[in-house]
């Protein structure tokens, strides 16, 4: 199961890097402009949509802080994943300023959610959609791409 979570971790990490921050894998040392908590994708939700939600702030958040630990905690889904994650990120993730976004939707089924956000500059970003599941009460990142 280890390198099954390996390689989804690997996975999201890489289209993230794509998706929210061309320098976001080791690009520039700039600052990250907008903590977690300053990103609003929990507003107005309640229950799994804002646990969801939240997910998709951390990990955007951790991309812009260029914080490959938080990413690792976010996409592992083992132990083993998460070493190897760590490993994997050590010297290669820089902070990266971020396009703002939206929540468009967040879409709960059981252990699996989708949570789609719209680029506040679609000419500077593309709509971002986040596949997570959940494991032991915790939502993890298993894909990030385009919509």
């Amino acid at each position: 199961m280890a390198a099954t979570g390996s390689r989804l971790a690997a996975a999201a990490i890489a289209i993230s890097c794509v998706a929210l921050a061309p320098t976001a894998c080791g690009g520039s040392d700039e600052e990250a402009t907008a903590p977690a908590a300053d990103l609003g994708f929990t507003k107005g939700l309640s229950g799994e949509e804002r646990e969801a939600a939240a997910t998709a702030e951390a990990y955007v958040a951790a991309t812009a802080a260029g914080d490959g630990g938080a990413i690792c905690e976010l996409t592992s889904t083992d132990e083993g994943a998460l070493e190897q994650c760590q490993a994997d990120l050590s010297e290669s993730f820089s902070p990266a300023e971020q396009p703002r976004f939206t929540v468009e939707s967040v879409r709960v089924k059981g252990d699996r959610a989708t949570v789609i956000l719209s680029a506040d500059e679609p000419e500077n970003a593309r709509d971002t959609l986040f596949r997570l599941t959940r494991i032991d009460d915790e939502w993890k990142v298993l894909v990030v791409g385009f919509r």
